[in-house]
């Protein structure tokens, strides 16, 4: 008996030990893609970035030199189901409108810089 007691113990110790091992994964999985997701919705604001707010696939654009305002918004790919409005370039605290028709056209472009804002209004 002292031998199936042991047994007994070594088997549920085991159990248990599996079973912690497996909530353990669990909530790793769960909290990475949950830190994921938060990544996601919230871009990271740093100054090699332009930031692009509207409905846009990708809110956040690495800066490179020579980045225009059309690459930009390019990068960003629209989603919206109707044409915007306007497009709004804030660069150190100063707003400047552009017209996404003269953008598209090519009559409108500007270089960015890094941690530029761009606002897609619909």
């Amino acid at each position: 008996m002292v031998y199936g007691g042991v047994v007994l113990g070594a088997a549920s110790g085991c159990e248990t030990r599996s079973k912690a091992n497996s909530q353990a994964r669990a909530a790793y999985t769960a909290g990475r893609q949950e830190g994921i997701a938060e990544s996601h919705r919230q871009p990271q604001t740093t100054p090699d970035n332009i930031m692009v707010d509207g409905d846009v696939q990708n809110h956040t654009i690495p800066w490179v030199q020579g980045l225009m305002l059309s690459q930009a918004l390019a990068a960003a790919e629209y989603q919206g189901t109707s044409d915007p409005k306007r497009i709004t370039v804030t660069h150190e605290g100063e707003a400047m409108d552009f017209s996404p028709e003269d953008v598209l056209q090519g009559k409108a472009d500007m270089p960015l810089e890094p941690g530029d804002h761009v606002d897609i209004v619909q």
